[in-house]
């Protein structure tokens, strides 16, 4: 059997510029990640709180797939989202929030579907009352694919960037990608790499690990965010 190659290894492998050498040997090396529970604890809060909502019996999804709009109710309630995003929440379909939060909690590994019912993952429920073991789930799984990228190279990109620290972490997808063969032989621009990343991008945002707004130039990674960042990176080693 041969040796599996690190997604990071196979970037540096296609980037036949160097280009993104810098930015790995700034994310790296992810060495062994510790978190303290508070850290934890509030970073995967968003998460803990859907695994505890969806119940150990599970939660029955709209005849559509949604969450019905109880659940989405109260999710806004939760996190306040009626004062910091515009728009209904009378359904998750018009709840962008509330909708990447529970669909990337199914791609992350923490609620499964099945015949009309959302579950809670084994591991998930597991990790339930233990932050430092449910941000590691979190981290393990990451980077998400985003629908349109290329082979999840986006995702990937975001978290190095994240790790790194960088100051513009959508231009520096936009780089990496550019210099992966961009999109036809062009250059990808931030706004486009951002649409590329975004189902990283909204882990990022509910754990607290990126904040700002890109489009103002302010968006920028916590020393929280690039913890999470290299940990997920070291999972993929």
């Amino acid at each position: 059997m041969g040796t599996r190659t690190s997604p990071v290894t196979e970037l540096l492998r296609a980037d036949t510029e160097g280009v993104l050498l810098p930015l790995v040997d700034a994310a790296l090396p992810c060495g062994p990640t510790e978190v303290d529970p508070g850290t934890a604890g509030r970073m995967v809060r968003p998460y803990a709180w859907l695994v505890e909502h969806v119940g150990p019996d599970g939660l029955r999804l709209t005849g559509s797939g949604y969450l019905p709009p109880a659940s989405v109710a109260a999710a806004a309630e939760e996190f306040g989202l009626r004062h910091t995003w515009t728009g209904s929440f009378a359904r998750e379909e018009t709840a962008l929030p509330v909708l990447v939060l529970r669909e990337s909690a199914q791609q992350l590994g923490l609620l499964r579907r099945r015949a009309g019912v959302l579950r809670r993952s084994v591991p998930a429920a597991r990790a339930l009352g233990d932050p430092v073991a449910l941000w590691h789930l979190v981290a393990e799984g990451l980077p998400l694919r985003s629908p349109g990228e290329d082979g999840g190279r986006a995702g990937l990109l975001l978290l190095l960037a994240v790790a790194a620290g960088s100051d513009s972490p959508y231009r520096d997808v936009a780089a990496g990608l550019s210099a992966l063969g961009g999109s036809g032989g062009t250059s990808v621009t931030a706004r486009a790499a951002a649409d590329l990343c975004a189902a990283t991008a909204w882990v990022l945002t509910w754990t607290g690990a990126i904040r700002g707004n890109d489009l103002l130039g302010t968006l920028r990674p916590t020393p929280d965010g690039t913890l999470l960042a290299r940990a997920a990176l070291g999972h993929l080693a």
